[in-house]
């Protein structure tokens, strides 16, 4: 499959995948578990979510 799709855009599709997984397994446990767990972000958290975003996005093209 890398011969035809560019590894950018394979990778996009694996990144794509994960996060649609990984939001109906949040919705599947935020239904069965009605409280919550975990807490929210902070505006101290913001540059760190950030740049943990953008080197996730650098890694496959690099």
């Amino acid at each position: 499959m890398l011969k035809e799709i560019p590894p950018t855009l394979m990778a996009s599709f694996l990144y794509l995948g994960a996060g649609l997984g990984m939001s109906i397994a949040d919705l599947i446990k935020h239904k069965k578990y009605k409280e919550k767990t975990e807490p929210r972000f902070t505006k101290q958290e913001l540059p760190y979510t950030i740049g943990m975003v953008m080197l996730d996005i650098a890694a496959p093209i690099f």
